[in-house]
């Protein structure tokens, strides 16, 4: 005879279940009046949320210039993507931060030469940009 008891797991992780049977009728041994099993519990599958866009506010800087940053990450869904690290390097520039809950990062910069400064989520090909650090030309004072 087979008894069953769905049950729904609240929480991922291992549920034990014993089952104990007593009878009315004497008995010489009981070591077989019980069986006790270890069940899986499988949580609901969230999918990881990865780096699909990375966009940033300016096109370009300009060296000894203070700019802030505005990165905006979203995920493979449009999502706002919380705590995504960011990369800024490039240009005498060398920083790094994480996404607020709408999946932007502000980040103040002072470029120290001209080059190229990029911003990339690491280990991620796709959610990487490059911005152009122009120098600052200054004419020679004759007189």
């Amino acid at each position: 005879m087979t008894i069953s008891f769905p049950v729904k797991g609240v929480t991922a992780g291992t549920a034990t279940n014993t089952a104990v049977v007593v009878v009315d009728e004497s008995e010489t041994s009981t070591a077989d009046n019980s069986a006790t099993t270890t069940t899986q519990i499988i949580g609901v599958f969230t999918p990881p949320s990865v780096c699909a866009t990375l966009k940033v506010s300016v096109k370009s800087l300009t060296v000894g210039k203070k700019s802030v940053l505005r990165i905006v990450v979203r995920d493979q869904r449009g999502k706002a993507l919380k705590g995504a690290k960011v990369i800024v390097k490039g240009a005498g520039v060398n920083k790094s931060g994480k996404t607020n809950k709408k999946g932007v990062l502000r980040l103040v910069v002072t470029p120290r030469s001209p080059g190229i400064l990029q911003i990339a989520v690491p280990k991620n090909a796709r959610c990487a940009r490059r911005v152009g650090v122009i120098g600052v030309f200054q004419p020679p004072v004759t007189g």
